[in-house]
């Protein structure tokens, strides 16, 4: 058997229908009872978000969750640099020392013998040191490069979102002219 609301909606085979399940004569109705009017609401529709949840939403909007991502990840780089910068300093003294005492030992040696090993204890800091040098530089243009990527990204995302915001407000505006003439 089709519920009420069900049997007032669907025309006089609908009767015929329920009639013919339950085995008795079919029975006509000739008016619909329950019938409603569909009225559009006069009162505007509150919004679904308030304030609050938007506000919300907008700090959890993807761009911004990336940047705060790439500002921790930054800082997280920052405090292992500083300890890199420290491990570096200690190894490049270390070389240091290393090369001292070397020249000590060559203090002990024949004139001869030690230019030849000043000059390779020499050649040897001095490459070292180009080397560090190096790294600290490929270190930094790297970086660089990172942060450029992260600048334009964000750059352009804004774009994006002003532009859509421009182009929207425009269309919105050219068809309510549109509509108006």
């Amino acid at each position: 058997m089709l519920p009420l609301f069900l049997r007032n909606l669907l025309p006089s085979g609908g009767a015929d229908h329920d009639a013919a399940q339950q085995g008795s004569t079919p029975r006509r109705s000739l008016s619909r009872t329950n019938t409603t009017e569909y009225r559009p609401q006069t009162e505007p529709l509150p919004p679904y978000l308030t304030s609050r949840p938007l506000l919300f939403l907008t700090l959890l909007s993807p761009p911004i969750l990336a940047l705060l991502l790439a500002l921790f990840t930054l800082t997280l780089l920052a405090t292992q640099a500083t300890g890199s910068v420290a491990a570096a300093k200690r190894e490049i003294l270390a070389g240091c020392t290393a090369a001292e005492r070397a020249s000590r030992v060559l203090d002990h040696v024949p004139a001869l013998m030690r230019e030849q090993g000043e000059k390779a204890i020499k050649k040897a800091v001095e490459g070292g040191v180009s080397g560090v040098g190096v790294v600290l530089m490929l270190a930094i243009t790297i970086i660089q490069e990172v942060l450029k990527f992260l600048v334009d990204t964000f750059r352009s995302t804004y774009m994006c979102c002003l532009e859509l915001v421009i182009f929207g407000a425009l269309a919105i505006l050219i068809g309510a002219i549109k509509e108006v003439h």
